[in-house]
């Protein structure tokens, strides 16, 4: 449902905007020349360069003798910019005359014959033809009628495999009803892939929040846990303070025995102080009274004796209990420190275990997330920015050395026949097979990625001249040699490729597959199934 509503909001975009575009049609052609310079500005502005964000402005060359053209242009660019990116006009009466970089070359009708010289010296600037051009070889044409309408024409495939982006409001104005249906259809395509990614990554976020929510209950727990082993070594505490407080008690009524006993003590003494004031009284009875003396002497014997053993012993007991007191009282603290020490070595271990998981599945969530930011989906190759980096950073490294290295374009041939004749589905069949095969001709210190729809380009480390021409030929050959069956059809692919040598002075990939793609675009030209080197 949603992706119906996408489709009939997009509709509606493009039906207003070309409205507006008939609208500013008929509004602002007030000459021919006029019309051809704002309908050369409207190509611009619904067209998206490949290096766009590399240019600062726009250069445009105007190739032929046309004075009348060249001051509608002069007129219209006073004021016109576009997405913030000036436009600096010049003018050349020859080919010979273009000796710079160009984002576009308009082509008068007299100058028509050069332009296949200008693709091959510019491949990636934007040439407008001003009069009738053949379709094979037409970026961008504006034809002036009998009746002096103009007409404006483009070639979408020639367009897109230089890497322009289209607007759909263009398509629908000067393209035909296949280049809208099928720029409709990729932009759809791309739509729902996004769609799909972003529904994977928050299937992981939601995955990773889980695994969260699941780590803070068990830390939860572990919190739970400690606080109650906090309250029990409390109450533990508690009550070894109430020991001592009994124990405390236990001393004081010692010290009361022992009081007591000084006491009696005290009392036997002034007994036998009177028992002897007695004898004295009652000399008379001396034989009686010697034997009571007697007997009461050996009574004070082994009273003394006893009270001797019995101070002993209560020293001994005494020293006994503070003895079992002082070892219970470190047993009792040994036994807790012992506890809580076992405890928190648990706790510190667990914590490690789940933190190590949860860096383990982080470890594995980058990698995925790295994987898809710098891998082609369908082919497993480095995607164009990945490979861009990785090439130069090895450029880098090689000028301190001494290392030859190649780097090489690869194009399959008649690839948009493919999909005309048998559909996109075989020319993905089609593209994983080419990668397949560079793959396995390879070596481990090489780079190969797609940077184009059916475009691949290697980088060979540390490779003679000699050695990267015979992984070109042999890539082709097992290329031009294998079948591709897909669904009861059967095809035979042939590949081009452009190679060329890193040189001394080259510190730019860029530069560096420039000159590879002119040896492809030359390999193309000479018949296609071939290495050429550059």
């Amino acid at each position: 449902m949603k992706f119906i509503v996408l489709q009939i909001k997009m509709f509606i975009c493009l039906l207003t905007i070309s409205m507006s575009l008939y609208a500013d049609h008929s509004a602002i052609a007030l000459t021919i020349e006029d019309a051809k310079v704002h309908y050369t500005i409207e190509l611009i502005k619904h067209l998206t360069w490949p290096n766009e964000n590399n240019i600062t402005h726009h250069n445009i060359a105007v190739l032929g003798d046309d004075d009348d053209l060249m001051n509608a242009f002069k007129a219209k660019l006073v004021s016109t910019s576009i997405r913030g990116k000036t436009i600096m006009l010049e003018q050349a009466d020859s080919f010979d005359d273009l000796i710079k970089y160009y984002s576009i070359i308009y082509v008068t009708e007299k100058k028509l014959s050069a332009v296949t010289k200008i693709q091959k010296k510019y491949p990636k600037t934007l040439i407008i033809t001003d009069g009738h051009f053949h379709q094979e070889h037409l970026l961008a044409g504006i034809e002036t009628r009998r009746n002096n309408d103009i007409s404006i024409t483009i070639n979408r495939d020639n367009l897109v495999n230089k890497g322009f982006k289209i607007s759909n409001s263009l398509l629908e104005f000067a393209g035909t009803k296949e280049d809208l249906s099928r720029q409709l259809e990729e932009q759809e395509n791309h739509l729902q892939s996004l769609l799909e990614i972003s529904q994977a990554k928050e299937a992981t976020v939601a995955k990773l929040n889980l695994k969260l929510e699941l780590l803070n209950q068990s830390l939860k727990e572990y919190n739970d846990s400690l606080q109650k082993s906090q309250l029990d070594l409390l109450a533990k505490d508690s009550a070894l303070q109430k020991s001592q407080v009994q124990l405390t008690a236990l001393e004081e009524k010692i010290i009361i025995a022992h009081d007591e006993m000084t006491n009696n003590q005290n009392e036997i003494i002034e007994q036998q102080q009177i028992i002897d004031q007695k004898q004295r009284e009652q000399e008379q009875q001396k034989s009686r009274l010697e034997q009571l003396r007697a007997a009461i002497k050996n009574s004070q014997d082994k009273l003394n004796k006893q009270n001797t053993e019995l101070i002993q012993k209560t020293a001994i007991i005494d020293t006994k209990e503070e003895t079992i007191t002082d070892q219970r009282w470190w047993l009792y603290v040994a036994t807790a420190v012992t506890f809580f020490l076992l405890f928190l070595k648990y706790l510190v271990i667990r914590l490690s275990l789940v933190r190590k998981k949860a860096n383990h599945q982080l470890k594995e969530v980058n990698e995925q997330l790295f994987e898809l930011a710098t891998t082609d989906s369908m082919t497993q190759l480095l995607n164009r920015r990945h490979f861009m980096e990785s090439a130069q950073k090895k450029i880098k490294q090689l000028r301190e050395t001494n290392y030859q290295s190649a780097a090489l374009m690869i194009d399959i041939d008649s690839f948009k026949d493919v999909n005309d004749t048998y559909g996109h589905a075989m020319g993905d069949e089609a593209i994983i097979a080419v990668a397949n095969v560079i793959l396995e001709n390879i070596r481990d210190i090489d780079i190969v990625g797609r940077v184009g729809g059916e475009e691949f380009a290697m980088f060979l480390t540390k490779c003679p001249l000699e050695k990267a021409v015979q992984i070109a030929e042999r890539v082709r050959g097992k290329v031009a040699n294998s079948a591709i069956t897909f669904k009861d059809n059967t095809i035979n692919l042939t590949i081009s490729i452009g190679l060329t040598q890193v040189k001394d002075g080259d510190t730019d990939i860029a530069q560096i597959l420039q000159r590879a793609d002119k040896a492809l675009y030359q390999a193309k030209e000479s018949g296609k199934n071939q290495v050429i080197q550059k």
